[in-house]
């Protein structure tokens, strides 16, 4: 019995001393996320750890992405620096999609202009903010990303990519490692981002429609 317990002494000692200094011992500090309004979504390195506000504890020190994520609003993305035993803080406020917006609009007064919607084209100067009357406010481009005038097509672009290519597979798949099993995880809401195809091409505050956005338009547009 004695050679049995110092047996099983040794077994634990070898496996203690064969694990990395990591799983021994992470070393931590936390993240104080005071972001308006209340009931964001927080998500570091793209994995969702909780909503505003919060102090979010046993985080690695090291350098993470924090990006803060609400319906309706620009996302608000930052890179923080965890030291151990110490608090980083985020702040601000998500800026409110009211209405998409073109970033250089010709003059003060085009009918294209962040100040004014439109029940249709006025004009070629595409995009243009169409006005639907949805009960949200929100409003719709004329056109599609890419495209020339309301019946184009538009660009195609895979999810999370900004610039179209000749092929589209897993292989040239920005967000991946060359398979479906080594994707990268960016989030499931990317509007208002550096991913955000709209936001990117377009500017000022044009983005990629949410899920309930587009659950509005289907409902009450034919």
């Amino acid at each position: 019995m004695k050679t049995r317990h110092i047996s099983y002494l040794f077994w634990i000692l070898t496996l203690l001393f064969a694990l990395p200094a990591s799983a021994q011992e992470m070393i931590v500090g936390s993240l104080d996320v005071k972001v308006s309004p209340i009931n964001s979504d927080v998500y570091v390195d793209g994995k969702k750890v909780g909503t505003t506000p919060d102090v979010f504890r046993d985080i690695q020190v090291g350098q993470h992405c924090v990006e803060i994520r609400k319906d309706g609003y620009e996302s608000l993305t930052k890179t923080v620096t965890i030291n151990e035993n110490e608090q980083e803080s985020v702040t601000g406020t998500l800026k409110a999609i009211v209405a998409a917006t073109p970033s250089t609009p010709s003059s003060p007064s085009t009918p294209n202009s962040p100040s004014t919607s439109n029940l249709s084209c006025p004009d070629d100067n595409h995009p243009h903010m169409i006005d639907l009357g949805l009960s949200s406010g929100t409003k719709w481009a004329c056109c599609n990303v890419g495209a020339n005038k309301p019946e184009g097509n538009g660009d195609y672009y895979a999810w999370g990519e900004t610039q179209t290519k000749s092929k589209y597979n897993w292989s040239t798949y920005t967000h991946c490692d060359g398979s479906e099993e080594n994707c990268h995880n960016i989030g499931s809401d990317i509007a208002g981002t550096r991913y955000d195809v709209a936001h990117v091409k377009w500017g000022g505050s044009w983005v990629m429609p949410s899920r309930d956005q587009i659950k509005e338009l289907k409902d009450n547009c034919t």
